[in-house]
């Protein structure tokens, strides 16, 4: 396990199940504890629940989208990473970080870890 990581929970919040999964199994090979949610209504819940360290959410969701999810999110103090395929950096809030679909699983580590430590 990775020590850096080791305790450190992530949200993943996206209706694509296959993605979620995916990246899920990659993170949790990282150390971090994952947790994953289908819409943005039940990541809210999830979060109220459980308070992760940090939530990676796509933009386009039923129920909440993402940017919705992220403002109620940041107001908890808690960092949010959005990630779209269809949406433009512009529609994220101030001093959310933003990764376009398809994108290198390098560059979304470096974001969350630099998130995280």
């Amino acid at each position: 396990m990775n020590k850096s990581t080791e305790s450190q929970s992530i949200l993943i919040v996206d209706d694509d199940a296959s993605l979620s999964d995916a990246l899920a199994r990659w993170l949790r090979s990282e150390g971090f504890e994952v947790r994953t949610a289908y819409d943005g209504m039940q990541a809210l819940r999830n979060v109220e629940e459980n308070q992760p360290d940090l939530v990676l959410a796509d933009v386009s969701m039923p129920v909440l989208d993402g940017i919705g999810l992220a403002r109620e999110v940041m107001r908890m103090g808690i960092p949010v990473v959005l990630l779209s395929a269809a949406v433009s950096r512009k529609a994220a809030p101030a001093g959310v970080p933003f990764v376009a679909k398809p994108f290198d699983i390098d560059v979304l580590y470096g974001i969350i870890t630099d998130i995280l430590t």
